[in-house]
C-alpha cells in the first residue's frame, strides 16, 4: 500500500488507515455483542453466531445470512 504513494504521504495514510480502524471497532463492537446476546437467548444452541458471521462470506446470490437466519427464527 505504501508504495503507491509518495513518501512525504506515509503519515497520512497510516493515520487514515488507524482511524478507519477504530471507527469499524466501535461500530463492530456492539453488533458483536448484541450477536452474541441473539446466540445465547436461543438456548446457547447457537453461541457461536458472532464467530460464524466473522468469519463467513456474504454471497450475493443467497444473500445476507443474518437476514436469513433472522427471517428463520422469527416463524
Amino acid at each position: 500500500m505504501s508504495s503507491l504513494i509518495e513518501p512525504s504521504q506515509f503519515a497520512m495514510l497510516f493515520t487514515s488507515a488507524a482511524f478507519l480502524e477504530s471507527v469499524g471497532k466501535i461500530i463492530n463492537s456492539p453488533f458483536m455483542a448484541f450477536l452474541l446476546r441473539m446466540g445465547r437467548d436461543y438456548d446457547g444452541r447457537v453461541t457461536g453466531l458472532p464467530f460464524f458471521l466473522a468469519g463467513s462470506e456474504v454471497k450475493e446470490d443467497k444473500g445476507c445470512f443474518l437476514q436469513q437466519f433472522a427471517a428463520n427464527a422469527v416463524m
